[in-house]
């Protein structure tokens, strides 16, 4: 597999979201690779995935008449047009017992801005890991009871 293959892979974005919530997590956690005492199992799994389509994207922002079309568009389907998307489940267990913890659901539909990297169809994608990545962070600190807690940027 070449690198341009690996990159547009779902191999690809496994990797980078992991690499993602490791940094994230790292920053307050002794990270393990096998169940210790007191230790958390996060278990995630991207459910959906969908790059935006960054051309209709681009030319919707300037056109005035696209509006409308992207308003329907989002009104019948739920999500805007050309944005990319992301769907996630969360399970998070005592990882000595496999006691159940938490668990999570949440989809997420980009928003690029005029500053974005706008020919990347995958950077709403990225955006949002970001995100899960820092509110998942931001969780786990507000359960232990912290105060200074940092919530994510939407």
């Amino acid at each position: 597999m070449g690198t341009d293959d690996y990159c547009r892979s779902n191999q690809y974005l496994a990797d980078r979201f992991y690499s993602s919530i490791y940094r994230e997590l790292d920053k307050d956690y002794e990270m393990v690779d096998k169940p210790e005492l007191d230790t958390i199992r996060i278990q995630i799994a991207l459910t959906k995935v969908g790059q935006s389509d960054v051309e209709l994207e681009v030319v919707s922002k300037f056109i005035p008449q696209t509006k409308a079309i992207k308003a329907a568009t989002e009104l019948a389907t739920g999500k805007p047009p050309f944005e990319g998307e992301a769907s996630i489940e969360i399970k998070v267990t005592k990882a000595e017992t496999g006691k159940l913890i938490a668990a999570f659901v949440d989809r997420r539909v980009g928003g690029k801005n005029l500053n974005s990297e706008l020919f990347d169809s995958w950077e709403d994608v990225y955006n949002i890991m970001d995100f899960w990545a820092a509110a998942m962070r931001f969780k786990l600190c507000r359960v232990r009871g912290d105060t200074g807690c940092i919530p994510p940027k939407e």
